[in-house]
């Protein structure tokens, strides 16, 4: 079924720049290109407009914008925003009874944006859900479940779960229960915050552990996850440019490649014309060979005849000495003299001809050991110096998104020493409520559905080697696992292309059997980092994973950005390209802003 609202439009106005706007379908939207022309920025742009600190987000003034524009189309009506770069305050202008118009904060007031979005999304503001084991609950908001719906570069490559947000120890238990209420409402009101025996025996142990010197293994824990520690703005900018670079090299490799698959169709036709060359000049020395019999028999006959004429006949017989009468002798020398005369320049021709040849075989044979000299520089330059580039550079992304891993860690961590060596009041009470569980309560039904829509999707987007996956409700990954093997042990494109079929997923069913959708799903570059590898399988996923949300566009509004995409059948869908060049169609995202 389609979602029950979907984004209309998004716009940008400013005085350095033209109204800037892209319009979108409730189905599949496309916004591909050239780096560096603002495709990441629609998803900053939602955010932004979800109540994103204003400190946080990525365009400012000096591009030309100073205010940005949504608008949101629901069945009860359509709902404006507007808000200026460095504000708290969204303006919204509303037909949809529901939703009051008036002016908003991105932070929690009376007038919260997180109100207005919930509406539109048909989820009551006063709905809990519980963040621990010890059924503390906390409100759910838009920003809680927001990393369900926009996806964006730092998060569509990361190595944990793409379920999972980069908050504080109980934010896991938070999302599994979150996901929950998605699915069935659930609440979970019959388990009551407790802080009784287990819990007061757990910190009775945990103040064993302090006494047992055990924050000197929690220091030495931090030392090993330590890395540079970077935010999600430099880590993607960091990205950015390596991805770049990866493009740069993947181009020239894909030169390199069509330049050597020239080069072998140039010598085998050069070998060809060389063979034809070989076997002229073959017959050329048997023409040769036949014209210098020639000349030597028709030179015998007339030196023969010559001599002949010095030779005095004999008047007299020797046998009987009877006198002898001479006879008249025939003269073949002026015939033969014709003939040479004909042949000797027929000779000649064909000695030329030969040198011709030779000349012909000469340059075939150059040519073709030039072809074959750039053919091995080629490929030198493709196996000693591209795709080892390509792959160091990879290896730069994977220590950059696990220097965000390390820093989340680092994070925790450091609660837990704060934790530690907190004095904790210590109560009488006594509470025989079971730890809430939040992945114990993932129905058998919704488990096995789950499981079949991933196997599905990974068979229809020809999913390398594939026989099989599951989600893994019961570990903390709380993620995908194909073939036995775990997310994380993948590369970088294979990470990235997993989280966004999970993404897939969970949208599409939650549209077909939650009692909430999430309604629109946005993702950054779900085939990037996959589109490095170059190979068949990589090409064959990657035109697989569009086609398979081309064919299914029912389950709500999805808007990818992407730099480069797969030449298949888009019908239906809605694309649109930035160039990155002044002189040809648009420019980026911003009418009038050059980078």
């Amino acid at each position: 079924m389609k979602s029950n609202y979907y984004i209309k439009k998004l716009w940008f106005t400013g005085p350095g720049i033209e109204e800037s706007a892209v319009e979108f379908i409730n189905g599949l939207n496309i916004i591909h290109g050239a780096n560096d022309t603002g495709k990441s920025w629609i998803l900053d742009s939602f955010d932004f407009m979800c109540g994103l600190d204003h400190d946080k987000f990525v365009i400012d003034e000096s591009t030309g914008c100073d205010t940005v524009h949504l608008e949101v189309e629901t069945p009860h009506g359509s709902v404006k925003m507007e808000r200026k770069l460095g504000s708290t305050k969204i303006q919204v202008d509303s037909t949809d009874l529901r939703i009051e118009s008036h002016q908003y904060t991105a932070g929690k007031s009376k007038y919260w944006i997180n109100s207005v979005w919930m509406t539109i999304l048909g989820i009551d503001e006063d709905v809990k859900v519980i963040k621990n084991e010890n059924a503390v609950r906390q409100s759910l908001t838009l920003r809680s479940f927001l990393n369900l719906m926009c996806v964006p570069l730092e998060n569509i490559n990361r190595r944990q779960s793409v379920f999972y947000t980069s908050g504080g120890p109980f934010s896991k238990t938070a999302m599994k229960s979150t996901l929950l209420y998605f699915l069935n409402e659930e609440e979970f009101k019959e388990y009551k915050e407790k802080t009784g025996t287990k819990q007061k025996n757990t910190e009775n142990k945990i103040r064993a552990l302090v006494k047992n010197e055990n924050l000197e293994y929690l220091s030495e824990l931090k030392l090993e996850v330590k890395r540079e520690i970077l935010s999600p703005e430099q880590v993607r900018e960091k990205i950015a440019v390596l991805m770049q670079q990866i493009n740069d090299a993947q181009s020239r490799m894909s030169e390199a490649t069509e330049q050597r698959r020239s080069l072998s169709e140039e010598i085998v036709a050069m070998n060809e014309e060389l063979k034809s060359a070989s076997l002229m000049k073959h017959r050329y020395q048997i023409l040769r060979g036949q014209y210098h019999s020639d000349i030597k028999r028709i030179t015998f006959i007339i030196d023969g005849e010559q001599k002949l004429k010095d030779v005095k006949e004999p008047e007299k017989c020797p046998f009987c000495g009877a006198d002898m009468t001479p006879q008249q002798s025939v003269s073949y020398a002026e015939a033969a003299q014709a003939e040479l005369q004909r042949i000797l320049p027929q000779l000649n021709d064909v000695m030329d001809a030969e040198k011709d040849i030779d000349r012909e075989i000469s340059e075939y044979q150059k040519r073709i050991a030039e072809c074959q000299e750039e053919s091995l520089r080629l490929a030198n330059l493709i196996n000693q110096d591209l795709q080892p580039a390509i792959i160091e550079l990879q290896q730069q992304i994977d220590t950059l998104q696990e220097a965000v891993d390390s820093s989340s860690q680092q994070d925790v961590i450091e609660r837990i020493e704060k934790y530690l060596t907190t004095p904790k009041k210590v109560e009488d009470a006594e509470d025989d409520q079971a730890a809430f569980k939040a992945q114990d309560n993932f129905t058998a039904e919704f488990v096995s559905d789950f499981n079949d829509l991933l196997n599905n999707i990974l068979k229809e987007v020809q999913f390398d080697k594939f026989s099989n996956c599951y989600f893994d409700f019961e570990s903390e990954d709380f993620d995908i696992v194909v073939n036995g093997k775990k997310k994380q042990k993948y590369g970088g494109g294979y990470k990235a292309f997993l989280n966004a079929v999970v993404a897939i997923a969970l949208h599409q069913y939650l549209s077909e059997k939650g009692k909430h959708s999430l309604g629109v799903l946005l993702m950054d570059s779900p085939i990037l980092s996959l589109k490095e590898g170059g190979s068949d399988t990589s090409a064959v996923m990657r035109k697989g994973l569009f086609e398979y949300l081309v064919k299914h566009q029912d389950f709500g509004q999805v808007i990818i950005a992407e730099n480069q995409i797969p030449d298949i059948d888009y019908a239906g869908a809605r694309l649109e390209r930035f160039t990155h060049k002044e002189d040809e169609g648009r420019y980026g995202l911003l009418i009038g802003y050059t980078d």
